[in-house]
């Protein structure tokens, strides 16, 4: 494991290409937010959406957040949408 510190004001440009070369090889990362620390990997990548659900040891028929910057993109990722969640 490596820990990569990011300066939020002036960010190394190294040390972000590190996590995203990371995220990109099916990796994990962890990062923190407001409030707590989040895991983050790629969505499209099926063994490190695994990853995380062994790590948190939780159950992996259980939904993850996705945070994604298109509201489209949904689409790609969800056998179906309701329309519930079409309107969120």
């Amino acid at each position: 494991m490596e820990i990569l510190k990011v300066d939020p004001e002036n960010p190394e440009e190294h040390v972000l290409i590190a996590a995203a070369e990371t995220v990109l090889r099916g990796g994990v990362i962890g990062f923190p937010t407001d409030t707590l620390y989040g895991l983050g990997c790629s969505l499209l990548d099926v063994s490190a959406v695994e990853m995380i659900a062994r790590l948190k040891r939780r159950d992996r028929s259980l939904a993850v957040i996705s945070l994604i910057p298109d509201p489209a993109q949904v689409y790609g990722l969800a056998v179906q949408v309701s329309p519930a969640a079409e309107r969120l």
